[in-house]
């Protein structure tokens, strides 16, 4: 018996404005109950990758491929809430 992923992300690819490539064809899945670590260095697309899977993505990014499936509401807490 296979667990049925509650977040699924394939090949999500976002790009700047400028045409700058951020995040390029990240997948991965999350069953219930199972944690997941995104790890990279500064500036590599972490916080983008939960912005996109948020519907969060600021002014002047986009999704270009990919397709981002959930079946459970998500938040974000800000390290510093006031800005």
């Amino acid at each position: 018996m296979s667990i049925q992923p509650i977040l699924e992300i394939n090949a999500l690819s976002l790009v700047a404005k400028s045409k700058e490539r951020l995040v390029n064809n990240v997948s991965f899945s999350l069953g219930k109950g199972e944690s997941l670590g995104l790890v990279g260095e500064s500036g590599s697309g972490k916080s983008l990758t939960l912005r996109a899977i948020l519907g969060l993505l600021p002014n002047g990014v986009e999704q270009t491929g990919g397709t981002i499936k959930s079946d459970v509401s998500s938040a974000m807490v800000f390290e510093d809430p006031r800005g």
